[in-house]
């Protein structure tokens, strides 16, 4: 632990240095084989806006997303190999997420509801916790830590991270704020039953995969300008 803390880079940005994304992360995977990651952004340097990143069973990594300027941006911090212009819709009401996308030229290509359950025990403490003690660098790279030992005994933590780079070189901070179990899933993508949910493989996205077990993520990441 102390090995570990004496790597940590002491900030040298200040607040207003940082671009700030807050939203949720909704990470899941169904027996079909695909592997999804669903963002809403209520707040970025862009706005609002959602998206959908999707490891398919094949291992081709899509991206669906409304804009090719923020095709770019999620270049930064992920690996994609398709890009798919498309309006991702994310209406969250009560325990459910339901998540539709379709493309700018042609139908919807895929429809599913997320049911989510109560917040996780972890998740319940940090909600509980002022945002100015979450939504800080130093916040993220404690997670980092938490992470790091947690990899020693668990290996589905060791390719989960708080703390990365962009490929430009800017360092990304990732601070949760709570988080909420996945239950269920129903619908389709590209035509096909998703299937029954299930845990989480190796996605190969880059600075961080998805926790195994599906889960709904409350978080601000914090970028370098």
């Amino acid at each position: 632990m102390r090995e570990l803390a004496s790597r940590i880079p002491l900030p040298r940005h200040r607040a207003a240095d940082l671009e700030r994304y807050r939203g949720r992360l909704a990470s899941f995977a169904t027996t079909s084989g695909e592997r999804f990651v669903a963002s809403c952004w209520d707040e970025s340097p862009f706005g609002s806006w959602c998206g959908l990143l999707v490891a398919e069973s094949d291992g081709c990594r899509t991206l669906y997303v409304e804009s090719e300027i923020l095709a770019d941006d999620v270049r930064l911090l992920h690996d994609i190999d398709n890009v798919v212009l498309a309006d991702v819709r994310i209406a969250r009401a009560g325990q459910e997420w339901a998540v539709e996308v379709v493309p700018v030229d042609g139908p919807p290509l895929s429809r599913l509801t997320l049911t989510l359950d109560s917040p996780t025990r972890r998740g319940a403490v940090i909600s509980r916790l002022p945002s100015s003690v979450t939504e800080t660098r130093g916040f993220a790279w404690f997670t980092e830590i938490m992470l790091r030992v947690l990899s020693l005994g668990v290996p589905s933590f060791r390719a989960v991270h708080a703390v990365g780079r962009l490929r430009d070189g800017r360092r990304e901070h990732h601070c949760a704020r709570g988080e909420r179990v996945i239950t269920a899933v129903s619908g389709t993508y590209t035509g096909r039953p998703l299937g029954n949910l299930t845990d989480l493989t190796a996605c190969g996205f880059g600075f961080s995969d998805p926790p195994r077990h599906p889960a709904v993520g409350e978080m601000t990441a914090l970028r370098q300008r």
